[in-house]
């Protein structure tokens, strides 16, 4: 999801970068989507999409959006990538305040 129709330095780079990474893995299916229509069709099919790659800021208003489909940001699954960390949060991990940290492979 990306805004890069109207941000196109930003959100345009960001876009050109999810697409050469797409490229270098073809058994993975890439759509992008922009951001506004894409909250919509994830309302009314959620089942459509297993993963979505977004930036900071859209990733933090889509993850609040989908959580309270499911009742809200206590009982969903977080996953936030660093540079070199993946940090996983289970479920109800929000209010007892577990962490696992997963060192990434170095191709990412």
């Amino acid at each position: 999801m990306h805004k890069a129709n109207i941000m196109k330095f930003t959100y345009g780079l960001f876009l050109e970068f999810v697409r050469d990474v797409a490229k270098s893995s073809p058994e993975i299916e890439f759509e992008d989507r922009i951001v506004d229509n894409m909250r919509m069709q994830l309302m009314q099919k959620p089942e459509l999409y297993d993963v979505l790659v977004l930036p900071n800021l859209y990733g933090d208003i889509v993850s609040d959006l989908t959580s309270g489909m499911i009742d809200g940001l206590g009982v969903a699954p977080v996953a936030t990538m660093e540079t070199e960390w993946l940090q996983t949060k289970p479920f109800l991990a929000l209010h007892q305040n577990m962490r696992v940290k997963t060192r990434l492979p170095p191709r990412l």
